[in-house]
């Protein structure tokens, strides 16, 4: 990458630099004087450009005379597109960035090691590395040497590895798992009034166990209002998406996840009867991860395939009991990360107070405040390590709260 052009026009009153003497004239233009350098015009030359600035002077149009001035222009650049078909240096080591700008070191850089006289405390000699920033003149202090530097003027850095698509890099195939974890915990129940009337799939089984609930038949939809519980509004979020996956990925893997005070593994769908997690192996990660190795040997279909089975699962639904989010994230992750850049979608409204990761005793007033302090330090670092090992897996997270 280079300067567009280190000759720009300039009146007399700029600041700028002039052309240097040593100036060999082979980016001027020949048919045109105005880009020749001075040091190289001859006479006749010299005063064919004085014509020229003389005409210009007395035109109304320039009140004043131009010159050529040498000055390098960093929002201007030139990029010579034969190599972007090149490799560049793949360079080690991580970029030094300049603390005040954030300009990156290169191979125009300098590095100056100072060494601290000793003192009558400090016998020792210690030096230390500074870089003044070519940009904004800053002066750093790192951690490198010279000939950490770059040698080339283009240099590639690795700054992270890519999410890598499993089947991606040999069939061009995505195959990837997206995970639906669906909290059906008894607060999915909750509604909200919405204005205007709209149909809501299996809204009739919703009547129905209202009316069961509370002995009467109370209304779901009432004078063009709408009452939409959040799994409604889940349910039809979910089924969303899969027609987006159907449409743009249909090769993609889809699964469904619920959990409440137990976990449901409804895997892509089509088989005859979920796997159903409960008890003691809510607090044990083995148990969960045992349970999880198992349902590895099941393939999963394409969501093409299994779109509709999947939808009428989704449906099925029905709210009740506790919310055991930590476990049914630490069964998902084990089933995503069969395959890398597989995502596990979360669908939640309430706090953890269930098995691995609870933080019940965190939320509890009656509780001792140093219990609750520990309880809620112990539940951070169970997320952030679940967080970690989805990263290092290749795995991302997505949490939607309704």
């Amino acid at each position: 990458m280079d300067f567009g052009s280190k000759y720009i026009y300039k009146y007399d009153h700029s600041e700028s630099e002039s052309v240097s003497d040593d100036d060999d004239g082979t980016l001027g233009n020949d048919a045109d004087p105005l880009f020749i350098p001075k040091s190289k015009a001859s006479e006749g030359e010299k005063q064919h450009e004085q014509q020229i600035e003389s005409a210009a002077s007395s035109s109304a149009i320039a009140s004043h005379r131009r010159k050529r001035l040498r000055k390098p222009d960093t929002n201007v650049l030139s990029v010579k597109f034969n190599r972007l078909l090149q490799p560049g240096e793949m360079h080690a080591g991580d970029p030094v960035y300049c603390k005040d700008c954030g300009a990156i070191a290169s191979h125009l850089s300098k590095i100056q090691i100072e060494t601290q006289e000793p003192t009558e405390r400090d016998q020792s000699n210690e030096s230390e590395s500074k870089w003044r920033c070519e940009f904004c003149s800053n002066t750093n202090i790192v951690d490198i040497e010279q000939s950490d530097l770059p040698k080339q003027e283009d240099a590639t850095y690795l700054i992270s590895p890519a999410p890598v698509v499993h089947g991606s890099d040999m069939t061009g195939v995505d195959d990837s798992i997206v995970l639906f974890l669906i909290d059906i915990s008894g607060s999915m129940s909750s509604t909200t009034l919405v204005h205007g009337t709209f149909h809501l799939p299996n809204a009739h089984k919703q009547q129905e166990r209202a009316a069961e609930a509370f002995g009467g038949a109370p209304m779901i939809r009432q004078h063009r209002q709408t009452y939409v519980s959040r799994l409604q509004g889940v349910q039809m979020a979910v089924d969303a998406n899969l027609d987006k996956l159907v449409k743009d990925t249909p090769t993609r893997r889809a699964a469904l996840l619920t959990f409440n005070h137990e976990l449901t593994y409804f895997g892509d769908g089509t088989r005859d009867e979920p796997l159903i997690i409960r008890g003691d192996k809510l607090n044990n990660a083995n148990d969960l991860l045992h349970e999880a190795e198992k349902e590895l040997n099941k393939e999963l279909k394409p969501v093409a395939e299994t779109k509709t089975k999947l939808t009428e699962r989704v449906y099925d639904l029905e709210e009740g009991g506790q919310t055991a989010l930590g476990p049914a994230v630490v069964f998902a992750l084990n089933i995503a990360s069969k395959r890398q850049g597989s995502k596990i979608v979360i669908c939640t409204d309430g706090l953890a107070n269930r098995g691995l990761g609870s933080l019940e005793t965190a939320q509890d007033e009656k509780v001792d405040e140093a219990i609750r302090n520990q309880a809620l330090e112990e539940g951070n670092q169970f997320y952030a390590e679940l967080t970690e090992r989805a990263r290092e897996k290749g795995v991302s997270i997505s949490i939607e709260i309704f």
